[in-house]
């Protein structure tokens, strides 16, 4: 079956996402600024994301990727920009996205225009360089699992749920109610070795970062960069007219970073 995306047509999608602007902010479409393709991670992301789901606000993966293969298209964008505003995201896409990110043609910066933490630092932790705002926060690198244990509920209601399986089939009821010692160590098994990728995956691009940061914490722009996080702190257009001294858009020749546009 197709994902929700690809049901409707882009241009609808869009116009349900310009009514809903009116209640909340929604992602922006890709920009080509100067040679600079610019790409948003907005918001909650989610892999096949349904139309509503975009309307309320959250970015598909697959936008993300969408827009990097356009991007890697295109012969006049040299760089790319991935600007990051999300709290964060599904574990269900964001390896796929930065894998993309990772194999990007083009050199893909990261900017921090508010938020990226969590999922969003992952994606960020793929370019090559990253700046942030002067308000933002970055980090909080982790996985993080919750539900609701709703037996005391039950109980107080004088009802009580039962789950059975096939024998054998221990982890098939897990978190439909109290968990089980082996349902428990499953799931704590499960958290590890996601949140041991992430950290893989950070330290694969940042090898001098802090082990402070995987505490989980999230720090501002100063912090941030005392602990390996990011490379700059300034505006987005301070971190374009970087990218555009380091790529010279005129000749596609790599320049002195010291050269002025």
């Amino acid at each position: 079956m197709p994902s929700g995306v690809d049901v409707m047509a882009a241009d609808d999608v869009e116009r349900i996402r310009d009514a809903m602007s009116i209640w909340m902010n929604q992602r922006q479409p890709m920009e080509i600024q100067d040679g600079i393709a610019i790409i948003h991670a907005y918001g909650p992301m989610i892999e096949d994301a349904a139309p509503i789901d975009l309307a309320h606000g959250m970015t598909g993966y697959e936008e993300i990727r969408e827009d990097l293969a356009a991007a890697n298209a295109m012969d006049d964008v040299k760089a790319v920009i991935l600007v990051a505003n999300t709290p964060g995201g599904t574990v269900s896409g964001i390896e796929e996205t930065y894998q993309d990110i990772k194999a990007s043609s083009k050199p893909v910066y990261g900017y921090n225009a508010g938020s990226a933490t969590s999922a969003g630092y992952y994606l960020l932790a793929a370019t090559q360089a990253i700046a942030a705002s002067p308000s933002s926060m970055s980090g909080n690198i982790g996985t993080v699992l919750d539900f609701w244990d709703m037996s005391g509920v039950y109980n107080s209601m004088g009802a009580k749920r039962e789950v059975l399986t096939n024998d054998g089939a221990d982890l098939k009821g897990t978190m439909r109610g109290t968990l089980t010692d082996s349902q428990r160590e499953f799931l704590q098994n499960q958290i590890n070795a996601m949140g041991e990728q992430f950290q893989s995956r950070v330290e694969e691009n940042r090898p001098f970062i802090d082990d402070e940061v995987y505490r989980a914490g999230w720090y501002g722009p100063q912090e941030s960069m005392a602990l390996g996080l990011i490379d700059y702190e300034g505006s987005l257009d301070d971190l374009k007219a970087l990218v555009k001294v380091e790529f010279d858009i005129r000749t596609d020749a790599k320049v002195n970073k010291n050269t002025t546009d």
